[in-house]
């Protein structure tokens, strides 16, 4: 028991050939606790260092973030050219089964953190026998009602830091941790969304729809800037950043999104249960606080939250596509272009952060460049930028554009990590993990033969107990290292 603790507290999502709560484990876990710690905080120009204090400056802003807001918007004056078929509306709008509960339960990751009722599905899949029939009639109310139990609506907020130091509650982002039933039945609803979605967004939307890849987004985008490079064309980007965009979502436009996509009332009732009523705690230093209510947001965690946000977004886009049509929307005037942008705040809720927002220009004078982005109080991108944790305009052929991928690759490996796993473990590390964690590079580029020996290089000195201060032999080949075990 003391082991599966140890494995659950340090979230290590590999098995571990041979290491069952030793060092390396209860590393991770001190290494996560000083990392998450909150001891004191910057709130309203003075330092707070008291844990209640602490506790009651996160409480209030968080309070404040979803609270209801203003009734007055903008509202949706424009059909939708996509729209679901009746059958398909029909389709989702099915009465839900025990074998879709219980696969849903069985698609749920076990060991994640649990909700307010403290119960991760490993439990639930243990004893299903047992607890099984009572879980079902849950979830069974609430495609009945549209309403959950008491309690069942409640969650944990956890803060992840969003920068180093973080000092401020601005510098924290919230994770919903959610109970039990709710992920069930927000697994069901997400499964049922995922045959639909694709239909009614376009291609280039790649991530969260089935048969696409997240990545096509930054290879495309650096495809076309490099044909305006070679064509000596001209043109601009604009990177929107939105501020707080999945807390900050108006859940009236939403359901007005859903009917203008053709969502059946039933459907709509079902996704308006999920966030009515909602209470959260937020936990700081493991200690929740008072439980506040959401007025608005999608929660940060929630399995439906994605594909939700994709609708939102496609209304957006529709915008933008109807002042192109109506010839609104000109190259030369991004002025239109943050116009849009506030109407679709008034309407969604959804506020652009122009100072995070940037301007790009390709075969276009820096200069204008800069005019541009001066006359809305946006900045300008560099010609190397990162887009969904891709490189994009860089030169992938050199060995300096992968240092940033090496070290990654090495600050999985420090010292003590190697000094507190066995072999077995050592092996395990460098096979599941750090095999794969270039891979989202190497995706798109053709990776450089240098950058290959050199993160073998990495890998094979970390399995062998070598250093900067330390020589061994290797005593085995190092392709049989890696081969399959199975024979």
């Amino acid at each position: 028991m003391k082991a599966k603790y140890s494995f659950q507290k340090s979230k290590i999502k590999w098995a571990i050939e041979g290491d069952e709560n030793s060092k390396f484990f209860h590393g991770i876990i001190n290494k996560k606790r000083s990392q998450l710690a909150i001891r004191k905080v910057f709130d309203n120009g003075l330092w707070c260092t008291d844990p209640g204090k602490v506790k009651e400056a996160f409480f209030n802003h968080f309070e404040a973030r979803f609270k209801k807001p203003i009734a007055h918007r903008f509202m949706l004056n424009f059909p939708f050219n996509k729209r679901l078929s009746d059958m398909q509306a029909a389709d989702l709008e099915r009465n839900v089964s025990r074998d879709e509960i219980r696969l849903a339960v069985w698609n749920c990751g076990e060991n994640k953190s649990p909700g307010p009722d403290g119960y991760t599905f490993e439990f639930f899949r243990k004893y299903w026998n047992i607890v099984g029939p009572d879980f079902c009639e849950a979830v069974e109310y609430f495609f009945e009602t549209g309403l959950f139990s008491k309690g069942c609506n409640s969650s944990f907020v956890a803060l992840i830091p969003k920068v180093a130091d973080a000092k401020f509650v601005n510098d924290f982002r919230p994770i919903s941790l959610i109970g039990s039933v709710y992920k069930v039945v927000t697994k069901i609803l997400a499964n049922r969304f995922a045959l639909v979605i694709a239909g009614l967004v376009f291609d280039t939307q790649s991530a969260f729809v089935a048969n696409r890849q997240i990545l096509d987004g930054p290879f495309i985008l650096n495809e076309i800037l490099h044909w305006c490079k070679r064509k000596k064309k001209q043109s601009m980007f604009f990177k929107v950043d939105f501020a707080k965009a999945y807390d900050s979502v108006r859940w009236d436009y939403l359901l007005d999104v859903l009917e203008a996509f053709g969502f059946g009332q039933t459907w709509c009732k079902w996704i308006r249960g999920t966030f009515s009523f909602a209470k959260a705690s937020v936990l700081v230093n493991g200690s929740p606080s008072n439980e506040f209510s959401f007025h608005c947001g999608l929660k940060q965690g929630d399995l439906l939250s994605p594909y939700l946000f994709i609708l939102i977004m496609k209304s957006l886009h529709m915008a933008f596509s109807r002042a192109v049509d109506e010839g609104k929307w000109s190259d030369a005037n991004l002025k239109g272009i943050v116009n849009i942008l506030q109407c679709f705040f008034l309407a969604s809720g959804l506020k652009i952060n122009i100072h995070k927002s940037q301007v790009l220009g390709a075969g276009i004078p820096r200069i204008i460049v800069m005019q541009a982005a001066s006359s809305i109080g946006c900045g300008v991108m560099h010609n190397q930028f990162r887009c969904l944790g891709v490189m994009v305009r860089e030169c992938m052929s050199r060995h300096q554009a992968w240092d940033d991928t090496l070290l990654k690759l090495r600050s999985r490996l420090s010292n003590w990590k190697m000094k507190t796993l066995s072999i077995g473990g050592r092996l395990t590390l460098l096979k599941s993990v750090l095999g794969a964690s270039p891979l989202y590079n190497m995706s798109i580029f053709k990776v450089p033969k240098g950058i290959l020996k050199s993160m073998e290089a990495v890998r094979s000195n970390f399995f062998n107990g070598i250093d900067s201060t330390v020589k061994k032999i290797m005593w085995a080949a190092w392709d049989k290292i890696l081969a399959s075990k199975k024979n």
